[in-house]
């Protein structure tokens, strides 16, 4: 056995063995024939022509250097690298924004942070909007009790009958601001007055910004109204899960939407976070993304709606439905007060032109056909909250 395995080994041993090998015996061979020219001298030592059997010291030595010589450069080579546990992105991330603060005094000044908060997210912290701090908390407590009794039907203007409306208590109701502010205790009154006459504002700004007409405005001008949306997602049992839309779980609860141009809350002091669904990336991707927003005490955060979207012809992002609370499952004050700038029942939804032409004119490429508001409201209406993109069917 011996035997073999030198063999073996001695084929793998690298030439400088075994040309200082044959060197030892030539040199051996010279000093012992004086370096005459006698007989050619015999071949040198190979496994076939001796007996390395007898050798176990040799072949011990031959052992180690065949194997170190074998070893070390495996040694060093660098180690592999680690290998990453494997995960799974989420169907549907969820982002977290802090959204940019714009003065609504230097609107103008700030006009480049406006149409990028319009065109790259759709919302926005307001200041210096004008509200008194105090009005805010004081209207909060009244909606309370209104919501937690039966309201007269003027209190619901949606145009069209609620089924599941049965007179008692609701977990929302709905008024307009321009009629049932006779009927209102005072503060909720004052209150949906100044952040009415605000978001009347936040539209002509948002015009501005998106560089078209603001159909409010002019000598054919539209009539706009103010519809305050009192909700309270805790008394809503179909508002929370994930409304088959892959919300997924711990998505936060949401309530019935309704078109607007933009949607205004007040973000008092120690005002929850909320969260709202925005659009995808392109248009090709129309599933919604939870967004959770940090709020911003003493501003008013604005969401820009569906119709703003087709005014501006697509140049604007928007928010789907209303923000809403996150909750994270404790016991806060889960009641939400929106000011919504929409249409009238018989109003239509089209792009506008451009600031200064006319309507009828600018034949351009539109992203966006003309649909009947009514039509497109009562939808959104009863299918609840859509994570697909609602105007989706709308789209040139």
């Amino acid at each position: 056995r011996h035997t073999h395995l030198l063999r073996f080994l001695f084929f793998l041993l690298p030439p400088m063995a075994s040309s200082s090998s044959t060197s030892s015996s030539s040199d051996h061979r010279h000093h012992h024939h004086g370096g005459g020219g006698g007989a050619p001298a015999p071949p040198p030592p190979t496994p076939s022509n001796h007996d390395l059997s007898l050798l176990p010291t040799a072949a011990d030595a031959a052992l180690s250097l065949v194997l170190r010589r074998l070893t070390t450069p495996a040694l060093s080579l660098p180690p592999p690298p680690p290998r990453l546990p494997c995960s799974t992105p989420p169907a549907r991330p969820r982002r977290e924004h802090a959204p940019p603060s714009i003065s609504l005094v230097q609107a103008q000044v700030a006009a480049a942070a406006l149409r990028s908060a319009a065109t790259e997210l759709g919302f926005f912290h307001l200041t210096d909007h004008g509200i008194p701090a105090h009005l805010p908390p004081a209207a909060h407590l009244e909606c309370h009790r209104l919501l937690g009794s039966s309201h007269p039907r003027h209190l619901s203007p949606l145009g069209f009958d609620d089924p599941d409306d049965d007179g008692a208590a609701s977990p929302f109701l709905v008024f307009d601001v321009g009629v049932a502010a006779g009927g209102l205790p005072p503060a909720v009154a004052e209150y949906a007055r100044r952040i009415g006459e605000v978001g009347m504002e936040v539209v002509e700004v948002l015009s501005r910004a998106g560089g078209f007409r603001n159909p409010f405005r002019g000598e054919a001008a539209m009539v706009a109204r103010c519809l305050m949306w009192v909700s309270s997602s805790g008394g809503d049992d179909e508002s929370r899960g994930d409304g088959g839309g892959g919300g997924g779980e711990g998505a936060p609860p949401w309530g019935r939407c309704y078109p607007y141009v933009v949607c205004l809350q007040y973000e008092t002091t120690g005002w929850s976070r909320c969260a709202v669904v925005g659009d995808g990336d392109d248009d090709d991707d129309d599933e919604g993304r939870w967004t959770a927003l940090e709020p911003e005490a003493d501003s008013v955060l604005v969401a820009i709606g569906d119709i703003a979207q087709v005014w501006s012809d697509g140049g604007f992002k928007k928010v789907r439905g209303r923000p809403v609370p996150t909750l994270h499952g404790g016991e806060g004050d889960d009641l939400t007060i929106s000011l919504l700038v929409t249409l009238p029942t018989d109003g239509a939804v089209t792009p506008q032109p451009p600031a200064g032409e006319d309507e009828g004119g600018g034949g351009g490429f539109r992203r966006f056909s003309t649909f009947p508001f009514e039509q497109y409201a009562w939808r959104l209406f009863h299918e609840r909250f859509p994570f697909r993109d609602p105007l989706r069917r709308y789209r040139l």
